[in-house]
């Protein structure tokens, strides 16, 4: 009942205090309690899930601040992502980060494509805790990394019918990260000049 009996909400605690021993159930029920007696109501400050935002205002209090900084710079992609990007884009080293937040559901996992996304409801809340700071680093690197995918696809595309498809099948799969990508270099143009000439590689390349 305190998680609004949403499933998602449910999954994490249930991953939270199956995975660690740093939170007795009893002891989380009363944090969570406490929170709901003078907590948020719903649709304050954007947030409409009000048993989520609590579950996930406890759980990552106990995440490493390491954690915490690559699980808020995830918002910078717009859809799905592979491990190899976070790596690249939030520093992420061997994904050991992304995978702490797997465990806990925090990040959701597509085991056929081996695509990683943020739930909608997760995405929400992580709005509201965001650090602009944080956002600021994250999308030069994401346009930067997504350029190399665009050039990896452009090659390619240049090689026989094999590297053909494997282009478009690249492309389909980034599509949406790289229009994000190209949609940050374009509006800071003029503003910084690494930007104003990754638009223009994008532009070529693509």
């Amino acid at each position: 009942k305190l998680c609004d009996y949403l499933p998602l909400a449910i999954v994490i605690v249930g991953r939270f205090l199956n995975k660690t021993n740093q939170l007795d159930p009893t002891v989380f029920l009363e944090k969570l309690r406490g929170l709901r007696d003078v907590g948020r109501k719903p649709g304050e400050k954007g947030i409409e899930h009000v048993g989520l935002s609590m579950v996930l205002a406890i759980v990552t209090k106990f995440l490493s601040e390491q954690t915490a900084i690559v699980w808020r710079k995830l918002l910078v992609f717009p859809g799905t992502f592979s491990a190899k990007a976070v790596e690249a884009v939030c520093d992420d080293l061997n994904s050991n980060h992304l995978t702490h937040l797997e465990s806990f559901n925090l990040v959701s996992h597509n085991y056929d494509s081996d695509r990683y996304f943020l739930h909608e409801m997760v995405r929400e809340y992580l709005v509201t805790v965001v650090n602009k700071l944080e956002q600021g680093t994250s999308y030069p690197k994401h346009a930067t990394y997504f350029l190399t995918v665009l050039n990896t696809a452009k090659d390619m595309y240049q090689q026989d019918d094999n590297g053909v498809r494997a282009a478009l099948h690249l492309l389909d799969m980034e599509w949406g990260n790289i229009q994000a990508a190209f949609a940050w270099s374009e509006k800071m143009i003029g503003k910084d000049g690494t930007a104003t000439k990754m638009c223009s590689a994008y532009l070529e390349t693509g």
